[in-house]
């Protein structure tokens, strides 16, 4: 986990954090720990006004590794979209969630 750290520590512009933050959701060898830390990330984003981890939090709500209420927590944050609140929704319910 030290090494995703030292990652999201680095000089990013909003964008590109986004877009990593997308890929590691995504990579097939993330491991929980990993993706604990960039649902936190992700959380903290939303916190903010005009950043959007959208593509980050929807992949991050159709990982099986993290529990439901782990990201079922995500559309209730001040940045969330409709659109991400939709794409949670769908990915939890492809998860069998309800």
């Amino acid at each position: 986990m030290a090494d995703i750290d030292r990652l999201l520590a680095g000089e990013f512009d909003q964008w590109e954090r986004n877009n990593f933050l997308r890929l590691v959701a995504q990579h097939p060898h993330a491991d929980r720990g990993v993706l604990l830390r960039v649902l936190q990330e992700t959380e903290v984003l939303l916190r903010q006004p005009d950043v959007r981890p959208y593509a980050a939090a929807i992949a991050l709500a159709g990982r099986q590794e993290l529990e439901i209420h782990e990201v079922r927590r995500l559309p209730g944050l001040p940045g969330a979209s409709k659109r991400m609140r939709r794409g949670v929704a769908r990915a939890l319910l492809r998860r069998g969630a309800r």
